[in-house]
């Protein structure tokens, strides 16, 4: 039988061992990226704990959900009109473009002098268009066009804020055939005074109902939690009286024009919380 082989230690005199864990002093570079991985896998690690943490306990505890109710008001205040436009027109002929121009100039003028002793303002006094032209006519006989003269009109846009001056501006305007009036429109001069008022009573109006429905379903109404206003129209509509033309030559005829009133409307919609 063969002898057994005995076991005989290294001759440097040193003992073999394997180190999972590099030496820092063999692989430096190494062992630091090493611990920089395993400090970013705890820090993941962590980070990811803690948001399943949270989200586990916002499902234990939802946060409550908000209880609103709507409701839409309406306010209408009645306003009697305060301002009128109108337009007068004029209109003259002559043999000449000069002497229809002259005698245009001359009826204006007077015309104007007057409305403005009644108080009305050079501001509120626009000439809006002026025209010149030769009134030629077809003559199917002669195969020409034959000339009536020169016709000169001009358009004077007034705006009278004192509404019981209309009927002397019209009585003013019949006093001669070459003048017509037409396009008079009453219109509210401080409509945003009006519409606050509207407001006022519109919030009432809505609030007035939410305590009614409040109290039907046993809660309490809290705070405002939103606000919308509207209304018909961006923009405040004056009553147009298209037919109200008024060739000249009326004189005594002069008609006492009455304004009547207007509704100022708006709108809104509150959303209240309830408790």
């Amino acid at each position: 039988m063969p002898a057994k082989k005995q076991y005989k230690p290294p001759q440097n005199g040193h003992n073999t061992h394997i180190h999972l864990w590099p030496s820092w002093r063999r692989r430096p570079v190494f062992a630091v990226l090493l611990a920089v991985v395993l400090l970013v896998l705890v820090g993941y690690l962590g980070v990811k704990s803690a948001f399943y943490v949270v989200q586990a306990i916002e499902i234990d505890d939802p946060e409550p959900t908000e209880r609103l109710i709507s409701i839409d008001g309406t306010g209408t205040v009645e306003v009697v009109p305060d301002t009128a436009d109108l337009t007068i027109s004029i209109e003259t002929n002559g043999d000449t473009a000069e002497l229809a121009q002259a005698e245009n100039t001359l009826i204006a003028n007077e015309l104007l002098t007057s409305i403005k002793a009644l108080g009305i303002e050079d501001g509120d006094i626009q000439t809006s268009d002026y025209d010149i032209y030769e009134d030629e006519r077809w003559n199917p006989i002669t195969g020409d066009y034959v000339t009536q003269g020169w016709v000169v009109s001009q358009y004077i846009n007034l705006t009278v804020k004192d509404t019981t001056n209309v009927s002397a501006v019209l009585d003013l305007a019949g006093n001669s055939e070459s003048i017509s009036v037409f396009g008079l429109d009453y219109s509210v001069g401080d409509v945003e005074t009006f519409k606050q008022q509207a407001r006022e009573s519109a919030i009432a109006d809505a609030k007035a109902q939410a305590e009614r429905i409040a109290s039907a379903l046993d809660i309490k109404l809290g705070a405002v939690a939103d606000y919308y206003e509207w209304t018909e129209s961006d923009e405040y509509s004056p009553r147009m009286y298209a037919d109200a033309t008024f060739e000249g030559g009326l004189g005594s005829a002069v008609p006492e024009v009455e304004e009547g009133t207007e509704e100022v409307t708006l709108h809104v919609t509150v959303t209240y919380e309830l408790y």
